[in-house]
Order: structure tokens, then sequence, then C-alpha cells
């Protein structure tokens, strides 16, 4: 099925994780193919559930661009906020900060919240060593962007 997801990886540190959460991956894949196959509605919720279990920047966006058009819903600030977390679990700290840009397009000022700054200050904290720091400039223009947006 070219709709189903690939969670097997073959970066070290997907191999390193307990077996155990590849195993419930791999079982919440199959209950959400089975979910589509039989016409059940997804909304916010179900893309946040399932935003525990990627673990590379291109499994979360896979995910969330394989669910998106099963949506009943424009997706919420929670959700968003899962994405996010998401991204910054797996150091992609610039993606986050997209996400949290979109989040804010998409819901205004109920994405504009202190959880979701929060969200996005925590994505941050995940960035990993080596890095160059461009993601913390595409982050800070984002945040830059919406404080202009706040005062005017």
């Amino acid at each position: 099925n070219k709709n189903t997801l690939n969670f097997e990886s073959r970066d070290d540190e997907a191999v390193s994780k307990p077996i155990d959460h590849l195993v419930e991956a791999r079982k919440a894949y199959k209950l959400l193919d089975i979910m589509l196959e039989i016409g059940v509605p997804l909304d916010g919720f179900s893309l946040s559930s399932l935003m525990s279990f990627p673990s590379t920047t291109e499994q979360i966006t896979a995910l969330w661009k394989r669910i998106e058009p099963e949506l009943n819903t424009d997706l919420n600030p929670a959700a968003y906020r899962s994405i996010i977390t998401a991204y910054g679990r797996v150091g992609d700290a610039s993606s986050a900060s997209v996400v949290f840009e979109e989040m804010v397009r998409v819901c205004g000022n109920r994405g504009r919240s202190i959880e979701c700054w929060n969200v996005l200050l925590g994505a941050l904290a995940y960035r990993r060593d080596g890095e160059d720091g461009s993601e913390v400039l595409d982050v800070e223009n984002a945040a830059a962007s919406q404080m202009v947006k706040l005062t005017t």
C-alpha cells in the first residue's frame, strides 16, 4: 500500500531505540491503516496521538502529510503543538518554527497562547550538539514576526 508509512529506519538513533517502541509504533500505524480503510474520520487528536512515534524529520512530515487529507476538521493549536514537539524531539528546530508560523496563520490568536510559545521553546531545548545555529535564527525570525503582529 503506497499510503502505508515506513517506520523502519537505518539511522543509528532509531536502531538504538527500545524495541517495544518500534513494536508499538507498528501497531499504531496498523491501526491507522484500519481506521482509514473503514472510513473512520480523523481529527487533531488522531494526529497528536501518533506524533510520539516518528524518530526522524522525514517520518514526522510523512505522517502529517498522510493524515492531513483525511482530517474531518482543521488542526487546532494542540495538534500543531504535537507536531512542533515532534520536530523538536528529533532536533529539527527549523521545521518546528515553520509549523509554529503555520499554526499562528491558521489558528490566529489561539495559536499565540503561552502554551504555544512554550512548546516552541521546548523544541529549541532539544537542539542537538554540533548544529550551526541557523535553526535558532529561523525561530528568532518567527518569534519577531509574531511580536510585530502582537504590537500592531
